[in-house]
């Protein structure tokens, strides 16, 4: 793929990115009266991105639209309905809203908070996301940008907090959460701002429109650089950097190096006396894309048009730091490795160390991709770098799953998947966009910076108030697909989080010389030779007529076990029985005698049916299976054809005894032209 720069778009996301209640809430047990959570405090504590890495005693929820039974229907699910009223949120304090997305907002929305009977927020749901971004001092906390609707408006409350919608429709919608310890102390949320409110909500849309630390908080930090030519092969130790301190920035430049070179350049980090790397991943996935170098910025990744990698998640340590840069490539790579140094002091129980988990996998039915999995430890996860490469995009149905310490996930009997306590409603929702992401955008929160109808796609997202808290343990998983049913898609992950322990690796080891650029791993069913003619079922669905039921074209992504041509298929269905016929014209350009393959779908819920071309001999073809597949080539005989249009026969003559229904699908019909023998 060519370089491309992405825009950073105006409005950009915000919630106080850094430990916006950690920091409140600890000041409380140093102050000589406790000091109150509010909006203002919320927002100004967004410039304090040097305590982001502290631990942290608030919990966090999502609250979704996903569907209760594990399926893909993620949408029009709520916690409680009262007629046209729709409660999607209900929930003690104190705490803060941190987050609202939807794809598709509908009906009014209202937010209660302290048992109050008059809410804080009455509106249009879509128009509450517009007037945000309208808001010439608090856009910058809402957008609507390919395909998602998102605000990180933050609306505290001390006791309780409700949100309703009211006629919604059949939307689908995220609300995060946080929660604050008992005994905090919150001035809830007032729609009417002060001038302080006012100030500190402007002071935030700055600093984050920019997506740069403030002059104050790099005056005391020290520039080390180093300068390599890595051999092929060898590896680089940048000298190790003593004493306590925090890497404020890990800059990383090759300019000259190609993007499959930047895939075969491992990054790897150790923090203090740790055995294992807190940080290892290939340099492009670090950096923020797969796929090699896009110039972009965000608050904690940046790719220059120079060449220049930046990563600005803070990285504390008590003892020392060692960095090293292995090169996989068979050639030499020149690199430069700068760090921004601060002196500090690590204090055990507050800070914590970060960490880079990457796992690269091809999808597999019932299982889903791991992010990462702690035990044992305590911290919270800080950001995913995702990218995904399949035939289709409907991988992108996948979900989110995440479960913290004691939480419980329910199995469901919907192809091996389950619900888990995060549970969200599809994989371009989780980046805060929607609908198969609409176009590549780049926020300081979040972005997408490869989309293509390849079914190519590379995104990432960072958590700020609404990051996943554990004192224990942590699992966050991707769904592939809506119940984990798009296998053979390639995904490689990066899982940036903080914990006080170490780092446990993936079992398998991190190879620079094996690693590529992704690509999807299993290219479609291709029915080209020379002197075939190959009739795509999907592109015959204009014209095809059916005694019962419909008839349409399916994407087939989902089901890639057995690939089909075009990744389509005709798909009959509805309600259709014994008897029941369907005509399939299709033309060909020269009359002669052809011999006929058909390719068809079979399935739990695909009939016993005979199929004939021209009323000519029927040939009986079995539709059941246990999965969805591909039948492979069914020979049809040989048949005599005119010039210009036939018609392909389906008659539905009955159901194996397991099958649930008399469904029929068409992949191609191929037709060889038989030569005359001498």
């Amino acid at each position: 793929m060519m370089r491309f720069a992405v825009r950073l778009v105006r409005c950009c996301s915000l919630l106080a990115i850094a430990l916006f209640a950690q920091l409140l809430i600890g000041s409380v047990a140093c102050a000589a009266e406790p000091e109150t959570v509010s909006f203002a405090s919320i927002l100004r504590s967004s410039y304090q991105l040097r305590d982001y890495p502290m631990s942290r005693n608030w919990t966090t929820r999502m609250y979704s639209s996903y569907d209760r039974t594990g399926g893909n229907a993620d949408f029009d699910q709520y916690l409680r309905e009262d007629g046209n009223v729709k409660t999607i949120v209900d929930t003690d304090g104190p705490g803060v809203v941190v987050r609202i997305w939807s794809a598709n907002p509908g009906g009014t929305i209202r937010i209660y908070l302290d048992g109050s009977s008059t809410p804080v927020v009455e509106k249009r749901f879509d128009e509450y996301f517009k007037s945000l971004i309208a808001d010439p001092d608090g856009g910058a906390l809402s957008g609507w940008v390919s395909g998602g609707a998102w605000t990180y408006l933050p609306i505290p409350f001390a006791k309780h907090c409700r949100v309703t919608l009211d006629n919604p429709g059949k939307i689908y919608y995220q609300v995060n959460v946080a929660r604050f310890a008992p005994g905090t102390l919150v001035a809830t949320y007032s729609p009417s701002r002060s001038a302080n409110e006012q100030t500190a909500l402007r002071e935030a849309a700055a600093r984050f429109l920019s997506a740069a630390p403030l002059q104050a908080d790099t005056a005391d930090v020290k520039e080390l650089s180093s300068d390599f030519n890595i051999a092929g092969g060898a590896t680089a130790t940048v000298k190790p950097i003593a004493g306590g301190g925090v890497i404020e920035s890990l800059t990383l430049s090759a300019p000259l190096a190609s993007d499959a070179q930047l895939r075969r350049m491992v990054l790897r980090v150790w923090f203090d006396d740790h055995k294992t790397p807190d940080i290892e991943a290939p340099v492009s996935d670090f950096y923020g894309n797969s796929f090699g170098h896009r110039p972009f910025k965000s608050l904690f990744l940046e790719q220059t048009a120079s060449g220049d990698m930046v990563c600005r998640f803070p990285m504390p340590f008590a003892k020392q730091a060692r960095i090293t840069v292995e090169n996989g490539n068979p050639e030499p790579v020149s690199v430069r490795v700068a760090t921004g140094i601060r002196t500090a002091r690590f204090v055990g129980g507050s800070h914590l160390y970060l960490h880079a988990t990457f796992r690269q996998e091809v999808s597999e039915r019932s299982k889903p991709q791991p992010w990462v999995s702690v035990a044992g430890q305590r911290g919270f996860l800080a950001g995913i770098v995702q990218s995904m490469s399949g035939t289709q995009l409907g991988f992108l149905e996948g979900d989110e799953q995440i479960r913290v310490d004691d939480e419980q996930i329910a199995a469901c009997d919907v192809n091996g998947t389950v619900i888990a306590p995060w549970n969200g409603t599809g994989t371009e929702d989780f980046f805060n966009c929607g609908w198969y992401f609409g176009k590549p955008c780049a926020l300081p929160l979040h972005g997408c910076l490869v989309i293509d109808p390849g079914a190519t796609v590379s995104a990432y997202r960072y958590f700020a108030g609404d990051a996943p808290v554990f004192q224990r343990s942590l699992d966050a998983n991707l769904e592939n697909g809506g119940a984990n049913n798009s296998p053979r898609v390639a995904y490689a992950s990066v899982a940036f989080w903080y914990g006080d322990g170490e780092n446990v690796p993936p079992s398998q080891p991190l190879s620079a010389s094996a690693m590529r650029l992704p690509e999807n791993p299993v290219p479609m069913l291709k029915l080209v030779a020379p002197g075939l003619t190959v009739i795509e079922g999907e592109k015959q669905v204009k014209g095809s007529a059916a005694s019962a039921g419909q008839v349409n074209a399916q994407s087939m992504d989902a089901f890639a076990d057995s690939m089909w041509s075009g990744a389509s298929h005709l798909f009959w269905n509805g309600t259709m029985g014994v008897g029941d016929t369907l005509d399939v014209p299709f033309a060909v350009s020269t009359a002669g005698t052809y011999s006929v393959t058909g390719y068809f779908t079979k399935a739990r819920d695909y009939g016993q049916v005979s199929v004939s071309i021209n009323g000519g001999g029927a040939m009986a073809f079995d539709g059941y299976d246990t999965g969805v597949v591909n039948s492979g080539p069914v020979s049809l005989g040989t048949v005599t054809l005119p010039a210009g249009t036939s018609h392909f026969t389906v008659k539905v003559t009955g159901k194996a005894e397991k099958a649930s229904g008399y469904f029929f699908g068409l992949d191609a019909i191929v037709l060889k032209a038989v030569r005359d023998q001498p």
